[in-house]
Parts: structure tokens; sequence; C-alpha cells
């Protein structure tokens, strides 16, 4: 496939985006769960990475949290056009406290992983993904 299709994520472009919020991680983080449930959207995983350090015996250094997620049609649809791709879903979002009430929301643009295949036909759903995501985001600011 033509690389310089301009569908082909830029590299000049941010993969990884931070966007502060405010709200406590925790509160964050079941705001964005009870969206995706809604939305029909599967949770694969909620990992409360500060509760399995301090379990351990480990003092975080940052209130953090994974949300692993996925829509089945749409990992379906981008499997069909490269298996490879199975080492990029599902989609993950992090989240972790910064100062008191504030969260920041972390996550890998799914765009710029499909820079790592030869597969311009990826760039649809991985745009797909990314602006349901980006929507969420967007309405709490």
């Amino acid at each position: 496939m033509d690389k310089s299709s301009s569908n082909m994520y830029s590299p000049d472009q941010k993969r990884v985006t931070a966007t502060e919020v405010n709200g406590s991680v925790e509160n964050i983080v079941q705001a964005f769960i009870a969206w995706l449930e809604a939305k029909g959207i599967i949770i694969y995983a909620t990992v409360n990475h500060a509760k399995d350090m301090r379990d351990r015996g480990i003092e975080p250094a940052v209130e953090a949290w994974t949300v692993i997620f996925g829509n089945p049609a749409l990992g379906a649809g981008m499997l069909a056009i490269d298996p490879e791709i199975v080492v990029d879903i599902p989609l993950r979002v992090g989240f972790y406290g910064r100062d008191e009430g504030t969260t920041v929301v972390v996550r890998r643009l799914m765009h710029g992983s499909m820079s790592d295949y030869d597969q311009t036909d990826l760039m649809a759903p991985a745009n797909t993904a990314d602006t349901l995501v980006n929507s969420w985001i967007d309405s709490l600011s």
C-alpha cells in the first residue's frame, strides 16, 4: 500500500495525548466506564494500578488506572484487513491524578498506531475509534 496517502498518519502528529479534566481519578474512571457501557462497548478490564501497588507494599507515585475496552464489530473488520492488528486491540485509556480534583486522561491514538501497518484501509476504523474517545473527552470540557 502507498503510505503517502492522505489517510495515513503523519509522523509529526502526536501518538499519545494527555488531557487534563476536572474530577477525581476514580470518579472520572467510573464516568468513562458508564459512558462506554451506555454505548454498548465491552469493558475487558479496569486496572487500578495504585491499589495493586499498595496491595503489594509499594507506595504509588500517583493514583493511576487503565481501562481496556473494545467493540468486537470494529475489531473484526480490522482483523480482516490485517490480522497483525491483534497486538493493538482492544483499546486502552489511562488515567492519573495530577492535583487534588484534576485527572489526566492519557491515550494512544489508534490512528497513530496504524502507521505501523501497510494497510490504508485500517485508517477509517481507527478514525472511528479515535473520534469516539475524543467525543467523551470533549464532553468533559
